[in-house]
């Protein structure tokens, strides 16, 4: 079973909500928006899946199609799904307000980040240099919200981002799917956390950025 083809299907499904949604409203700058978060997401998955790809440190056994017979088709235009549904779920941020001590959430969170980072390349002995990258850009995303409120509601969405990172991983390469050549490591979730906090980062700046002009 391609499970990698079901994601897609699932997130879709989601997108053509949405679409359908602003077209009705006339929403037009949101589904710009859409088209180009979701492009850009779907660029950077490409570059990142061909490194690691074509380094062997993961492969891919099952896909429609593979591009550069490596990459399954279906996950640029998974990771476009998402970031789709990540924009729109940032442009609701502003609607909800929940008080909580957000420098504390976001302190304990980045401890437990550290302590399994330590863990993985002490311990086990596993190394993972693309976290050198994905903190100061995390870091740098978090910041970028200035609103309490807003920097809550992003790392409970960044944290959901690694838990279904988590689990769909476990799912898909016990299946037989994908495989790391040093095997699944819980710092590749902490990852996914670190760059949802950086790519809702970069679409805060851009609608800050958008406001001014």
């Amino acid at each position: 079973m391609n499970e990698l083809f079901n994601l897609f299907i699932v997130g879709l499904v989601i997108n053509l909500i949405l679409f359908i949604i602003d077209l009705v409203n006339k929403n037009y700058q949101r589904i710009y928006n859409y088209l180009i978060f979701g492009s850009l997401a779907a660029i950077l998955d490409l570059i990142v899946e061909f490194a690691g790809t074509y380094n062997l440190f993961w492969t891919y056994n099952e896909s429609f199609y593979f591009i550069f017979d490596l990459i399954p088709i279906e996950l640029p235009a998974i990771f476009f799904t998402s970031a789709v549904i990540g924009k729109f779920l940032h442009s609701k941020f502003k609607d909800v307000n929940w008080k909580l001590n957000v420098n504390f959430i976001f302190l304990f969170i980045s401890a437990i980040g550290f302590t399994i980072y330590i863990l993985s390349n002490m311990i086990f002995d596993l190394d993972d240099s693309l976290i050198v990258f994905t903190l100061p850009i995390g870091v740098w995303g978090f910041y970028t919200f200035k609103n309490d409120k807003n920097k809550v509601l992003l790392i409970f969405v960044a944290l959901l981002v690694a838990f279904i990172d988590f689990f769909i991983e476990s799912w898909i390469i016990s299946s037989g799917n994908y495989d790391y050549t040093s095997g699944f490591k819980l710092i590749t979730p902490v990852n996914y956390f670190l760059l949802t906090l950086a790519m809702f980062g970069l679409m805060e700046a851009f609608d800050t950025s958008k406001n001014r002009q």
